[in-house]
């Protein structure tokens, strides 16, 4: 009996030790409009800055990305470079452009990857050498994101924040995104509007 209740606890302590290392899959459906990476990213930190893609997508590697537990994940202060992971399985039925938004003014360097499994296919899709090209005229990072339809993509980002510790990364439609900012703009408009006739006024 005893040998039986050390089996069942060593398999919980199992299931709960991989619940903490793999983070869940972000399945796209159409009902939602923007996703929170938060508790669907796993982190490394990489304190010699040396590593490639190539080197965390190794089996044995797999381990020691840790996975976030909160909504807006909190990487620990450090200067070092971080790698993220996160996956999407697209399964809505209308194939919708998704972007991914950073939440952050300055990101002193960042290299994001695609890669399809079970393929060879890793794709750089962006590099700070792309960075403007590819961003979103917006204050926050953003950036087009490829997904396909009913089938799963890991997405690895490479980057350096500056000592910064948490890091809000999400993924949101494009019109939902662009009906966002113009909403804040109206809003911004008004705002400064108003300040400028108090100005007047006085």
């Amino acid at each position: 009996m005893k040998g039986i209740i050390k089996f069942i606890l060593l398999l919980i302590l199992l299931l709960c030790t991989q619940s903490l290392l793999v983070a869940d899959i972000v399945v796209i459906k159409d009902s939602v409009k923007r996703y929170k990476l938060g508790l669907h990213v796993s982190y490394y930190t990489d304190k010699t800055g040396k590593l490639t893609i190539n080197d965390v997508l190794a089996p044995e590697f797999k381990k020691r990305f840790i996975k976030s537990q909160k909504e807006i994940p909190d990487l620990g202060i450090s200067t070092a470079t971080r790698w993220l992971h996160f996956s999407l399985y697209d399964q809505s039925y209308f194939h919708k452009k998704w972007l991914l938004l950073i939440e952050l003014l300055f990101i002193s360097n960042i290299e994001v990857y695609k890669v399809i499994p079970h393929t060879d296919n890793i794709e750089k899709v962006l590099t700070q050498q792309s960075l403007s090209k590819n961003k979103l005229h917006h204050r926050l990072q953003v950036f087009s994101l490829d997904t396909l339809k009913n089938k799963k993509i890991h997405y690895y980002i490479k980057v350096r924040v500056g000592g910064k510790s948490i890091f809000p990364i999400s993924i949101v439609e494009s019109s939902h995104f662009n009906y966002s900012v113009q909403k804040e703009y109206i809003i911004l408009g008004i705002y400064y509007g108003l300040i400028f006739v108090m100005i007047l006024y006085n």
